[in-house]
């Protein structure tokens, strides 16, 4: 019994300790991007890493830190983005078009398919480094 009630306390702490960290990150940014997909590859699971040529790109808000967890990056000129993002089991066509919204917290796919935008988590390694200044994270 007290292996199971072990068991539970570990999983409602991780719980707890998950939303905090999303919610900790949506504290600190705002913004609001659409674009055309130019590229995506699975990375694990539903999670792809994305890149996509910007048509709508606002930030209005984005005080993200060194080793903050993020969403993804975007070259210092705005030309490119890549984000690391779960996709809805629903999603059976070609991703062609994103939208990302931290104000809403979502990730629309084509138009349509609609998940939930949560930080890139374990897959953020994938993302381009930061570190020479090229890349800014979000």
């Amino acid at each position: 019994m007290a292996g199971i009630v072990g068991v539970m306390v570990i999983f409602f702490s991780t719980s707890a300790s998950y939303h905090h960290g999303q919610d900790e990150y949506f504290s600190k940014v705002d913004y609001h991007l659409e674009g055309s997909v130019e590229s995506y590859r699975n990375v694990g699971g539903s999670y792809y890493l994305i890149e996509f040529t910007p048509t709508t790109f606002e930030i209005s808000k984005n005080k993200i830190n060194n080793g903050d967890s993020h969403v993804g990056v975007y070259s210092s000129d705005s030309s490119s983005v890549m984000i690391i993002a779960s996709t809805p089991l629903s999603l059976k066509d070609d991703m062609e078009y994103v939208e990302i919204s931290s104000r809403n917290r979502h990730i629309i796919f084509n138009d349509s398919i609609c998940n939930t935008l949560r930080t890139a988590g374990t897959y953020e390694h994938i993302l381009p480094s930061s570190l020479n200044g090229k890349f800014i994270k979000f």
